[in-house]
């Protein structure tokens, strides 16, 4: 599965196409790099200074689908047997689709509906209606809020969340964002430079890239003057914070994150930090401090990173949280570094020879990957790292900054 080819569209936008004559379905996944974060909500464009707030970048998701130049691109998709998602994620929106029937036309429709945006007041309105029911569903999710609420803490210079701590705001942010709010956001962040086409099928190369150069020749160019703040993400908000909660059980929130080592990649550290998940992050590893019961269950683990920072935060029923996170850290270094290497590098191998199985699945995973490797398989890399390698990787982070978030019933 390595043998993909990046190409450079005629506006600068990389195209990652596999082709495979065996395969019977064509997958696409447009993916723009903008989405939820705070990192979003502070923004220069065109020498003049914005400020939005959460739920701007999945209103979009929603308006660009389902109002586009050939009406409701979701359903028409849809009603010719496509399996068809848009999902706005931390960092990016992807809109993805896999079927058979008129590839050409699916393409072409998909590229257009994101890249020619014709929504006005009425659209808007008209989408805001699901979107506001689909906020309070996550507004009233309070065991998803308190990781949240660890990550908010555990970064100083941004508010990744705002108030909300969900990813697309509350119903009353998103009954006052407006048409004007939209088109502001799509000028920024919608542009050629933030955009990523992965294709995977049983296409010819030239004909494809002929075919997607003639689509983007008629699309108006998508240039941004866009300037990002430069957050300094090591000073940590808050030790301890409170979170208003009617939970019957006593959930409390805990997290820490990790600076990667100049030794290390981004790849390097993602598999160190996968191993934590894995291998160390189970209960039995913080469960008991001798023969002291510190936790019930562990829920709601949330991975992230910004800059060189690594993030995990966890909701978990505990009476104990400040002994549980000091206990956590002691076991978790010391666990790093007993781990049973053969027994998780073989682990890791045969679940990247399962993903490659499923060859559909590799155009989703795509954006997840974006930040660490452009690679469709990490087979190889797996296969480079040995013992001495992976110990000396492992022993090289460590986990200092930390953060509680204590519930108290309302």
């Amino acid at each position: 599965m390595n043998n993909y080819k990046k190409i450079i569209l005629n506006n600068g936008i990389p195209l990652y196409l596999y082709n495979n004559p065996s395969l019977k379905q064509v997958c696409v996944n447009y993916i723009v790099k903008y989405g939820s974060s705070g990192e979003y909500f502070n923004f220069s464009l065109n020498g003049e200074e914005h400020k939005v707030s959460s739920g701007h970048a999945h209103f979009l998701e929603h308006v660009l689908l389902e109002h586009s130049k050939y009406g409701n691109t979701l359903n028409n998709l849809i009603k010719k047997q496509y399996y068809m998602n848009a999902i706005t994620s931390f960092n990016y929106t992807s809109f993805y689709i896999q079927g058979i029937k008129d590839i050409k036309e699916s393409i072409k429709e998909l590229i257009e509906a994101v890249d020619i945006p014709v929504f006005g007041d009425k659209e808007v309105n008209q989408s805001r209606i699901a979107i506001i029911e689909e906020a309070k569903g996550l507004c009233d999710n309070k065991l998803d809020k308190i990781p949240k609420l660890v990550k908010k803490n555990l970064y100083k210079s941004v508010d990744l969340y705002d108030d909300t701590l969900t990813s697309i705001g509350d119903s009353i942010i998103n009954e006052n964002i407006t048409t004007k709010d939209l088109q502001l956001c799509y000028d920024a962040f919608y542009n050629d430079d933030n955009k990523v086409l992965v294709m995977l099928g049983n296409l010819d190369e030239k004909e494809l890239v002929d075919y997607l150069n003639e689509i983007y020749d008629n699309i108006p160019k998508h240039k941004s003057n866009l300037i990002l703040p430069n957050y300094d993400y090591e000073p940590i908000r808050k030790d301890i914070d409170f979170f208003d909660s009617n939970l019957e059980s006593c959930y409390h929130g805990f997290g820490f994150k990790i600076k990667k080592p100049n030794s290390l990649n981004k790849r390097d550290m993602e598999l160190v930090i996968d191993f934590m998940i894995s291998n160390a992050l189970g209960e039995e590893t913080i469960q008991y401090n001798g023969n002291s019961k510190i936790i019930d269950n562990i829920i709601n683990i949330d991975l992230g990173n910004q800059g060189d920072y690594y993030d995990l935060s966890f909701c978990v029923s505990t009476s104990k949280p400040d002994v549980l996170l000091e206990i956590f850290v002691k076991k978790m270094n010391k666990k790093i570094k007993e781990h049973n290497y053969r027994l998780i590098m073989k682990s890791s191998i045969a679940d990247e020879i399962r993903l490659m199985d499923d060859k559909y699945i590799r155009p989703q995973l795509f954006p997840t990957r974006m930040n660490a490797t452009t690679d469709y398989s990490d087979l190889d890399y797996l296969r480079s790292i040995d013992y001495e390698k992976f110990i000396s990787m492992s022993e090289d982070v460590k986990i200092d900054d930390k953060t509680i978030v204590k519930t108290k019933k309302r």
